[in-house]
């Protein structure tokens, strides 16, 4: 998310990358990928020889978790609103939930 300089929403809406089993260096280990990963992406997965599968919809069920986050940040002294913090935060379209960004 900060790498990127995503929102926190942008970030759980992102397209996420999974391998199955979790012992990665097994032979039959699969790179599962949300739908949504770049077509040059996939291509170069396989051309290194991974065994990939793109999920979508239900099936994309337990691969890929889900999540809520909330980002607090100082603000800086010359913004509006003055000093303080600004909070923003983003809930996964993946499962149920919700996250609010409150001062209290």
């Amino acid at each position: 998310m900060l790498s990127f300089g995503f929102s926190p929403q942008t970030a759980l809406d992102a397209p996420r990358i999974a391998i199955s089993p979790r012992e990665t260096a097994r032979p039959d280990a699969i790179v599962q990928l949300e739908h949504g990963i770049a077509p040059e992406t996939i291509a170069g997965l396989k051309k290194r020889g991974h065994v990939v599968t793109v999920r979508s919809g239900i099936a994309r069920g337990g691969y890929f978790g889900r999540g809520q986050i909330i980002r607090a940040r100082r603000r800086d002294r010359g913004e509006e609103g003055g000093e303080g913090w600004v909070y923003s935060a983003g809930s996964d379209l993946r499962g149920d939930g919700a996250a609010l960004a409150f001062s209290g």
